[in-house]
């Protein structure tokens, strides 16, 4: 499937974030990467490209999953138009469904064209140092927990169908676009979300908690979902808040492809050992891996529980519960934050040098 043509011709139809990456001459290795990651990929109903276009976030979410599971060495059956993913044993037998679904602004919401260079560094801040830091949280929750919720209502149709395996497991994939500076969204709203741990102000530490007050409204959101019978066909959720263009700049610099050679790429990871925070300046020799940034998240009252060696092979962080506990199984520091661009050339160290700082330091 090709995704760009060589002689463009814009359209104001177009999402701004495909013009970008169609016309401009520091993008050329970008598109690199995302053909790639949709290279194999099948178009079942003849609207991915206009989808792709036009709604941008949902086709590249669809496609870095298709990547994932490809370097995998996953076997995909593409001859059902449902779920997204069918995925199977090599004796044809299906391994598992994944459903894919983006967690997009809400429709009266702030837009995305509207990111300033404001947010831009905004978005390079620690979330538990900014006034609104909960509702940033909040926002992440209810558009995340909207996202689940329909999803499993689709997976309780998709049970009726003949080439459906109720005892095969069933991933939601969710990626998250959820405000204007989703940047700053990382783990803390699904964490809270599915197990009810909300982030303290310390960035590290984490308390339980229920529910939630819906932004501008009086309703409840109950937290730790994966506590409540009603979410059981769910065996875990596929998540990352960074499969971005900032993905796919970093992921180009890491291979030095056209278009990435003057920008600035910093990442910011977090592992268990002091200082916590660590900034990495993104090139050939630290590259960013597809995985960073991508999590699975375990149902610990699972109908159907995933295996946790399914993912284990990329190194991907997978999030269980143990014995009442949390648990962490990460086999490299988490990405916690990115920094990506064009204009910034020859910054990288400084901006490596603020993360640090902000981040491993409270505020005076």
């Amino acid at each position: 499937m090709r995704l760009f043509s060589e002689n463009y011709e814009d359209n104001e139809k177009f999402h701004t974030k495909y013009r970008l990456l169609s016309s401009h001459l520091f993008s050329m290795g970008q598109r690199q990467i995302l053909q790639e990651w949709a290279d194999g990929f099948v178009d079942r109903d003849g609207k991915v490209l206009l989808e792709f276009q036009t709604t941008f976030h949902s086709m590249l979410w669809e496609f870095y999953i298709h990547q994932v599971l490809k370097e995998m060495g996953g076997k995909l059956d593409f001859s059902k138009n449902r779920p997204d993913f069918i995925v199977q044993n090599p004796d044809g037998s299906h391994k598992m469904y994944i459903e894919a679904v983006v967690s997009q602004i809400k429709q009266d919401g702030r837009k995305e064209e509207s990111r300033s260079f404001n947010d831009i560094i905004d978005v390079m801040k620690p979330l538990w140092k900014l006034e609104d830091y909960h509702s940033i949280i909040n926002e992440g929750i209810v558009r995340a927990s909207n996202s689940i919720n329909g999803k499993l209502k689709k997976y309780q149709q998709y049970s009726k169908l003949d080439w459906i395996d109720t005892k095969v497991p069933y991933i939601i994939g969710v990626s998250s676009y959820s405000q204007v500076n989703y940047g700053l969204e990382s783990h803390y709203s699904i964490f809270a979300l599915l197990y009810g741990l909300y982030m303290n102000v310390d960035g590290i530490s984490w308390f339980k908690k229920h529910n939630i007050v819906k932004p501008d409204t009086e309703s409840e959101i109950a937290l730790n979902i994966f506590n409540d019978e009603a979410y059981s066909d769910i065996s875990a959720i596929m998540f990352s808040s960074k499969v971005t263009l900032g993905k796919l700049a970093n992921m180009a610099k890491s291979r030095r492809l056209a278009g990435s050679e003057l920008s600035a790429n910093v990442n910011l990871y977090f592992d268990d050992t002091p200082p916590y925070f660590k900034p990495v300046i993104i090139n050939e020799e630290n590259p960013e891996s597809l995985v960073d940034g991508l999590m699975i998240l375990h149902n610990p009252n699972a109908k159907v529980p995933l295996d946790k060696t399914i993912f284990s092979k990329l190194g991907i962080t997978q999030i269980y519960i143990e014995d009442g506990e949390l648990e962490i199984d990460a086999v490299r520091p988490f990405l916690i934050n990115r920094f990506h661009s064009e204009v910034h050339s020859g910054m990288d160290d400084i901006i490596a040098a603020m993360y640090y700082n902000d981040y491993n330091f409270p505020s005076s």
